[in-house]
């Protein structure tokens, strides 16, 4: 008798974690799209997205391919990015 294993692919474990934080806080976390989608609007490389939000040189990569998701904590600053303006600027100002 065969034993069928069913593997949990990384994609799929990312795409749970989304609607983990939907089921838990009503909303969604950006998706890659939109996280491009707001880099492309600022103007900014992924490089350059990174090192104003204080990450890692290949985390913006990660997260526009859905191979790791933001925290809850990161969602939240590019939903400021992306609506108050001076935010953006407040980060510029002050990015390491």
């Amino acid at each position: 008798m065969k034993t069928t294993v069913k593997r949990t692919t990384k994609k799929s474990k990312t795409g749970a974690r989304r609607v983990r934080f939907r089921a838990a806080s009503g909303t969604a976390l950006l998706g890659p799209a939109e996280i491009r989608a707001l880099r492309e609007r600022l103007g900014l490389t992924q490089g350059q997205l990174a090192k104003l939000l204080m990450l890692g040189d290949n985390t913006i990569s990660r997260w526009k391919a859905d191979r790791n998701v933001q925290t809850a904590a990161y969602d939240v600053l590019l939903r400021l990015v992306r609506d108050i303006p001076a935010t953006i600027r407040y980060l510029r100002r002050h990015a390491a």
